[in-house]
């Protein structure tokens, strides 16, 4: 699995209050607890900064990062940026937020 959280937009007022989380396990270990695992530390770690809050973006189809958010606790669906026309053809993104409290 590969683990990252990096800082969440552009604007200097607001860089350091909010991170981006972005998790991926290969395939052949997705069922193993190894998303939670990295998730739980990024999560505990962003409470010790300064961050404010963590988003992720969670293809629609990705229903198994859904229900770890939910065993998680503090994961928040708040919006959805539909597929576009363009190919290739990708799945819609669920914004997911944790307000880190």
């Amino acid at each position: 699995g590969w683990q990252a959280l990096m800082p969440y937009g552009n604007n200097p007022f607001s860089r350091e209050l909010g991170g981006e989380s972005s998790t991926y396990v290969r395939p052949s270990s997705q069922a193993g607890g190894v998303a939670y695992i990295l998730l739980y530390h990024v999560i505990a770690h962003a409470k010790s900064t300064s961050l404010h809050h963590v988003i992720a973006f969670v293809a629609e189809d990705n229903k198994a990062v859904e229900q770890i958010g939910g065993k998680l606790g503090g994961w928040q669906r708040v919006g959805v940026i539909p597929s576009s026309p363009k190919p290739p053809k990708r799945p819609a993104m669920v914004l997911h937020i944790n307000m880190l409290a």
